[in-house]
């Protein structure tokens, strides 16, 4: 619970972008030359159900980029594919459809 100043119950909040989250700014981010290149691409990312090429597709035609100091959240109602969109991310699903890239090097 958090508590203001006086010491009374408050209402729960987000810290804001210029709070220290432990994470580096893009502008301190080693790893980042150009703070404007994505992080990761991902262009006509798809996957389907089971591995039969007839299988429902889960989600496609999925188009995103993530950019240095974004923050991303993945919404849904159950069985929606968030757990998949997440594990075709990490490269757990073999996706059925399109490309990804991690800091401009393409992901096989």
């Amino acid at each position: 619970m958090n508590r203001s100043q006086d010491g009374r119950a408050g209402t729960p909040r987000a810290a804001s972008p210029s709070s220290s989250a432990g994470a580096p700014s893009p502008s301190e981010d080693p790893r980042s030359t150009d703070a404007s290149a994505p992080l990761l691409q991902v262009q006509g990312l798809g996957l389907r159900a089971g591995s039969s090429p007839e299988g429902r597709w889960l989600f496609e035609r999925l188009d995103f980029e993530v950019r240095p100091g974004e923050i991303w959240v993945v919404l849904g109602p159950n069985g929606s594919g968030k757990s998949s969109l997440l594990a075709a991310l990490a490269g757990v699903f073999e996706r059925s459809a399109g490309t990804m890239a991690i800091d401009g090097k393409s992901l096989h």
